[in-house]
């Protein structure tokens, strides 16, 4: 059995931890369904601060200026997994602790005001619950799209070559200039390396800009997007037949 090449992540892109936060804000802004109550922000934002720092974990967190994008699909060390586990617990940890805290404060009126604290401490606790599985509902019409584009990347690895998924991609939209520098950087890497990318446009306007960057829609499991590794991209140009 031959095994595939490990390709270097771009380390110059990586994300810095102390950015996490603002970018977690970035994409709660950007990427998350309008907001249902006064609380979806927050409950959104701790959302994307547990998978931002699982992310950022295992390395696959790019970041240039405001500008971040996510990958899947590179071949990670275990030191890069286990710092991937470590922080999506630790962020968990972080959230039970915080609804401890919540049960403690709640307990501590209870012995000073009555019965009559506990139930609207215990009705606030299972509203917050309540509105953590209200967005988690709502992000689920993005998993189509995301199993689509998952699906694209393992057939094309099956036929060989190294391919990974980018996605989250956002920037502020004061910042044109570090969404295209992002873009640019990782594009090289991904071409330097023969790197083949899958990813999904949110928006018809995002689909075209994807397509102004050399993807292509794949008939095969819409609505993902590829763009070949370059050395697949120079065959395709010579009329050299598509492998499989």
């Amino acid at each position: 059995m031959t095994l595939e090449p490990v390709v270097p992540l771009p380390t110059g892109l990586r994300a810095r931890w102390r950015d996490v936060p603002r970018h977690a804000l970035l994409l709660q802004h950007r990427l998350s369904p309008r907001a249902l109550t006064p609380a979806s922000p927050a409950v959104a934002m701790m959302l994307w601060v547990t998978a931002l720092s699982c992310w950022q974990g295992a390395g696959l967190l790019l970041s240039r200026g405001t500008a971040v994008l996510t990958v899947l699909g590179p071949r990670v060390g275990w030191r890069r997994r286990l710092a991937g586990g470590c922080a999506f617990l630790a962020v968990v940890a972080s959230m039970g602790l915080f609804a401890g805290g919540v049960v403690i404060v709640i307990s501590m009126v209870v012995a000073v005001c009555g019965d009559p604290a506990e139930l609207v401490g215990y009705v606030l606790l299972g509203i917050i619950c309540a509105l953590l599985v209200v967005e988690v509902v709502r992000s689920l019409p993005r998993v189509p799209a995301a199993s689509a584009v998952s699906r694209s990347r393992r057939a094309h690895e099956r036929l060989g070559g190294v391919w990974w998924e980018a996605g989250a991609l956002a920037a502020a939209a004061e910042d044109p200039v570090s969404a295209g520098r992002l873009v640019y950087e990782a594009l090289l890497h991904a071409d330097a390396h023969s790197i083949g990318l899958v990813a999904a446009a949110r928006t018809p306007d995002l689909a075209s800009a994807y397509q102004r960057l050399g993807f292509v829609p794949d008939p095969d499991f819409p609505p993902a997007l590829i763009r070949w590794p370059s050395p697949l991209a120079e065959a395709r140009h010579r009329g050299e037949p598509r492998r499989g």
